[in-house]
């Protein structure tokens, strides 16, 4: 399964490879927006730090990586940073 996520901050990275994970083994990390790419790159797994892009904003991201599902953070508001027509 192929994930996309606005905000890949410690809470959902702890999430997705930790509970997620157990449950659906397969699942990847395959796009990411966040305005700390370096911070959210070192949060991936080995492998998904690899393949994952990163994008500037969501609608680039779901345009070219193609996601099975989508996560965002709707806690931080520094993801406007990465989408600044604000529609997330």
């Amino acid at each position: 399964m192929r994930i996309g996520v606005v905000g890949l901050g410690r809470r959902i990275s702890g999430v997705i490879y930790g509970p997620v994970r157990e449950m659906q083994p397969d699942i990847h990390v395959t796009g990411v927006v966040d305005p700390d790419e370096k911070g959210a790159r070192s949060r991936l797994s080995e492998q998904d730090r690899k393949e994952a892009v990163f994008y500037r904003t969501l609608d680039e991201m779901v345009r070219r990586a193609k996601p099975d599902a989508l996560h965002r953070d709707p806690v931080q508001p520094a993801h406007a940073v990465c989408n600044p027509g604000g529609k997330v």
